[in-house]
């Protein structure tokens, strides 16, 4: 799942959807900031999300669900 933060409710819809798809097992949660150009990685590990990274538009980083290098500029530009 990729969550596109809106400036108004960012911090609201982060903090539910996070404990959201936590919950529900989803293995894999982007959150994209288009404000600042940040987009953070978080993998589901013994029912709890560990944070992989937070990424700028300039990095790549290889998503375990997709078995694939994912280029963060193409998120920002598209």
């Amino acid at each position: 799942i990729v969550e596109v933060l809106s400036p108004g409710t960012g911090r609201q819809d982060k903090n539910a959807k996070f404990n959201l798809y936590q919950k529900y097992g989803v293995r894999e949660y982007w959150i994209a900031d288009p404000v600042h150009k940040v987009l953070e990685v978080w993998q589901l590990q013994d029912g709890h999300y560990t944070r992989q990274g937070a990424y700028g538009p300039e990095d790549t980083f290889e998503s375990a669900v997709l078995g694939k290098v994912v280029d963060v500029s193409k998120i920002f530009t598209a």
